[in-house]
């Protein structure tokens, strides 16, 4: 695939969608930035896999971007578990244990 993409004053240059998808790329992401005569090469730093997760604040509520969907019963699992982790630590925290 080969695109033109602008790049403005401050030296920014904006990844257009398709390629963000065609790499599963969602921001922010680290990206390796090589100068080889006169081209520039980009790439993800980690290997991008289908299970890779990113959780980001979307509008003050944490999300995970990317990995496979997931139905009801397994975000209200993890809701669980969550609290579960934390009630544990405060507790510990509480009792001096932590």
């Amino acid at each position: 695939m080969s695109t033109t993409v602008t790049m403005n004053e401050a030296g920014l240059v904006q990844l257009p969608d398709a390629v963000r998808k065609l790499l599963k790329l969602v921001g922010p992401a680290s990206l390796e930035l090589e100068v080889q005569d006169d081209s520039i090469r980009l790439r993800p730093q980690a290997p991008v896999t289908e299970s890779a997760r990113l959780v980001r604040n979307q509008r003050g509520r944490l999300v995970i971007a990317g990995g496979p969907e997931l139905d009801n019963d397994a975000v209200v699992q993890a809701i669980k578990a969550d609290r579960g982790d934390r009630d544990e630590g405060m507790l510990a925290f509480r009792d001096g244990n932590a």
